[in-house]
């Protein structure tokens, strides 16, 4: 003890816990009147974050180490910065030789933070797992993402020697697909976005690029959510994460652009058709995913509303009317015949093979494991408005 009867900074003491606070500080007697705090942290090297609560009751007599000391502006009291984990040896060298720069391992989340997600290593060894370090392309974060309890797998690419942690990374598992987009390359993508400056186009690589409107095909006004295009990359940008599209000229042939080792394309987030002997997709879990990606030509679309217009020829629903000008144009085109059943390209007929539907009487038409006519539809709402009334 100093002369003042305070302890050492350095010196190792031991406290019994009195309560935690709603800050997760836990506060301890010393004795002799003296009061200590600690911060939930500070308990241990490899559980910096976990409360403090779940592992000491109240009562409780731990050893701590005093960092500091400090006097409460508004009353005057001293207080003592106590720390657990400085009695224990610090592994940081023993996660360095564990865990090497460039080496994969296995790991749980078992925490969300702000910034992304905890993981615990088989080893007991904890990091964080950046939102920014999950993937190339997904803007997702860890919660939307991840789940508590999921096992993962990632790579160390490096250490932060100052601040004594793994930097880990989901994405750089994989190649960085933006780095793989050469100007002049024709390839297929699809319409995840349209605004009155273009489109955003998902490409196969899952890069999304923008397709300004004065690159429309002649006679295109518009396009639609969930559309096949072929474009052409402009220019490409990695590091800002831009890629310029164009309409190519039809007598260029397509390049294969990389595959993501991830499914390219969501089948449930684009309405497009997937393979009978596609795998299933179940919830949480990620399966590989073969897709028939049946090619919707923009030009029919746009005969097809210019004929019929863009409200819904089933149940009459207007976007445009409901939601504003903004909506306006946003409507499915329904195939009669479907190209599934036609199973190759066809001279189509905007008029006699296409009409305007919205979603919902598009989704009751392919919904229950066959395809229903549009007089079907109409039966079905006359039918259940009769009941309703």
């Amino acid at each position: 003890m100093t002369s003042d009867g305070l302890p050492r900074i350095d010196q190792q003491m031991v406290g019994r816990v009195v309560r935690e606070t709603k800050q997760g500080d836990i506060l301890f007697r010393l004795g002799k009147g003296l009061t200590g705090v600690m911060h939930k942290s500070y308990l241990s090297w490899l559980r910096r974050r976990k409360r403090g609560t779940k592992r000491l009751k109240p009562g409780a007599q731990l050893a701590v180490v005093v960092k500091g000391i400090s006097k409460s502006k508004t009353t005057g009291r001293q207080f003592i910065r106590l720390g657990h984990l400085y009695t224990q040896e610090e592994p940081w060298e023993q996660a360095r030789e564990q865990h090497p720069g460039g080496s994969q391992a296995k790991c749980k989340v078992i925490e969300f933070y702000p910034g992304g997600a905890i993981v615990e290593f088989q080893s007991t060894f904890r990091a964080l797992l950046r939102n920014d370090e999950l993937s190339w392309t997904d803007q997702r974060k860890a919660p939307e993402v991840l789940r508590i309890g999921k096992e993962i797998k990632v790579v160390v690419y490096d250490h932060d020697h100052d601040k004594h942690r793994l930097l880990i990374s989901r994405r750089r598992l994989t190649p960085d697909p933006w780095h793989n987009c050469p100007a002049g390359s024709v390839t297929k993508g699809w319409v995840i976005a349209v605004r009155e400056a273009g489109a955003t186009v998902k490409l196969v690589n899952r890069c999304n690029g923008f397709l300004p409107r004065e690159q429309f095909p002649v006679g295109e006004s518009d396009l639609s959510l969930g559309d096949s295009i072929p474009v052409i990359i402009v220019r490409c940008v990695p590091e800002h994460r831009r890629i310029e599209l164009g309409w190519p000229p039809s007598d260029m042939p397509p390049v294969e652009l990389p595959a993501p080792a991830t499914p390219a394309v969501d089948a449930s987030s684009t309405g497009l058709e997937v393979a009978p002997n596609a795998a299933a997709l179940t919830e949480g879990a990620i399966h590989a995913v073969e897709l028939n990606v049946h090619e919707r030509n923009p030009v029919a679309r746009s005969r097809c509303l210019a004929h019929y217009g863009s409200r819904c020829v089933i149940c009459a629903f207007d976007f445009r009317a409901v939601y504003g000008p903004r909506a306006e144009g946003v409507i499915h085109v329904h195939h009669i015949k479907p190209l599934s059943e036609i199973g190759e390209a066809y001279e189509v007929d905007p008029i006699a093979d296409l009409r305007p539907v919205c979603p919902n009487c598009h989704a009751v038409i392919h919904g229950g494991g066959g395809t229903l006519d549009i007089g079907e539809v109409k039966q079905m709402i006359a039918a259940a408005s009769g009941v309703s009334h």
